[in-house]
């Protein structure tokens, strides 16, 4: 990893490990400044209608090139940059280029293809900052954290010693109760099995 250690380094080295060092990919200027233009230019098909672009949103904003980002990777349906806030150097958001607010929102394909990405950006991240660790993580909805309303997964490397609490991804000493599983598994199938939404 880059001495300087910049979010520009480390967006820099992960694009260097994606093996994405076309034109198109990275423009000069996206690794020398936090107010460049977004990487990558939107792709025809990226935005369809009207239903796919919200301009009041900030990653919507970044999709269609119109807010700068660090982008380390895109593709047809998703694009992949560093967090401007980040928990720890190298914090990268995964993102659909089309706008749902949440997960529960967002057609199943749809979340796969992020999904689908994740393994090859930590891998590339972990290289870049020198990582053997990282948390994957959604919030969705307010309650669970969420502040960008465009649904969005985070990759979080992590190292001894970071600065990282530890409380939200402690696990409940409280054994899940008989009763209360076998109702809640009823319920889930059930609505499962009645819901028109795609899986």
């Amino acid at each position: 990893m880059s001495n300087t250690n910049t979010p520009a380094s480390i967006a820099a080295e992960v694009r260097d490990n994606l093996n994405l060092r076309s034109s198109t990919d990275i423009p000069p200027n996206t690794t020398t400044s936090p107010t460049a233009p977004s990487a990558a230019p939107l792709s025809s098909s990226a935005v369809t209608d009207l239903h796919d672009f919200d301009h009041k949103c900030l990653f919507c904003n970044i999709v269609a090139g119109k807010s700068p980002c660090y982008e380390v990777y895109s593709n047809e349906d998703v694009i992949c940059f560093l967090d401007i806030y980040p928990l720890h150097p190298g914090h990268t958001l995964v993102i659909p280029k089309k706008h749902y607010k949440d997960l529960s929102l967002m057609p199943g394909e749809l979340a796969a293809a992020c999904m689908n990405v994740v393994p090859k950006v930590a891998r590339s991240l972990m290289a870049a900052t020198k990582t053997k660790d990282f948390n994957v993580m959604l919030n969705s909805g307010k309650l669970a954290g969420q502040e960008v309303f465009h649904a969005h997964f985070h990759i979080i490397p992590r190292s001894k010693g970071d600065s990282l609490s530890k409380t939200w991804c402690t696990w409940s000493t409280q054994p899940l109760k008989s009763e209360l599983a076998k109702t809640l598994t009823a319920a889930i199938k059930q609505d499962i099995n009645q819901s028109t939404a795609p899986l």
